[in-house]
């Protein structure tokens, strides 16, 4: 009984939006854009502890989880009626450091560097990320939008310049990027609206799924170089 009533609670849910879709000229999220995009509020997970204990005595120099900003452009493609591809780069900065007595690598300040450790490694990272995420449209009214869907994404960091005298900062960049550690799904929701005939701002939340942290053989939480974010959008229409 409980089936049957969550299969008649989707199909009505389904035939709304469905309804809502179709009665819809094309909304102005379905049409080429190009847009650019800002989040000063991008969360980085960080799993590992950062207050010594009996089991992890060497935590001198791990950043404990918090924000960055990150920030692209890309460009948004019709592929049908309430659906579209919006394939981006955004890029991001930050200070790793490669602990040898752990042999991972972390999230780390400018101030920390390689002093931590004997043989440490220090550097700052640009992270490139290249996003194809799908996007679902759902026409509120006329100057609205409801938008979400999921989307793959390929995260790579790159360690670009040594910190304090630091020395072999490519083992940063081989731990970061081993495993399929470039891979990270995603979801995401957002609000869509008109600020000109041909321009429009959006508002939206996502989540990049670490999932490689299910054969990474780390043992650190799910939570581990999770990201989420809030950013703002602004698409320009073609």
């Amino acid at each position: 009984m409980k089936t049957y009533r969550m299969a008649l609670l989707v199909l009505v849910l389904f035939s709304f939006f469905g309804q809502q879709i179709i009665a819809q000229e094309l909304s102005s999220s379905e049409r080429f854009a190009l847009f650019i995009s800002y989040s000063p509020l991008h969360w980085l997970g960080q799993g590992y502890p950062t207050t010594p204990d009996a089991e992890h005595p060497n935590t001198d120099g791990i950043r404990a989880s918090g924000l960055r900003s990150i920030a692209g452009f890309g460009v948004a493609i019709p592929l049908a009626r309430a659906l579209t591809l919006h394939p981006a780069i955004e890029l991001t900065f930050d200070e790793y450091v490669f602990k040898p007595s752990i042999g991972k690598a972390f999230p780390t300040f400018k101030s920390t560097g390689s002093q931590v450790e004997q043989n440490a490694a220090v550097a700052s990272v640009m992270g490139l990320f290249f996003q194809v995420p799908l996007n679902f449209v759902f026409v509120l009214n006329e100057s609205i939008n409801l938008e979400l869907g999921p989307g793959l994404n390929f995260y790579f960091l790159i360690p670009t310049q040594a910190l304090d005298g630091s020395e072999n900062i490519e083992r940063i960049g081989d731990y970061l990027n081993k495993d399929l550690r470039w891979f990270y799904p995603s979801v995401h929701t957002s609000v869509s609206f008109d600020l000109d005939t041909l321009i429009q701002g959006a508002f939206r939340i996502r989540a990049f799924l670490p999932l490689w942290q299910a054969w990474s053989g780390d043992g650190l939480p799910f939570y581990d170089h999770l990201m989420l974010d809030l950013s703002f959008l602004v698409r320009f229409k073609l």
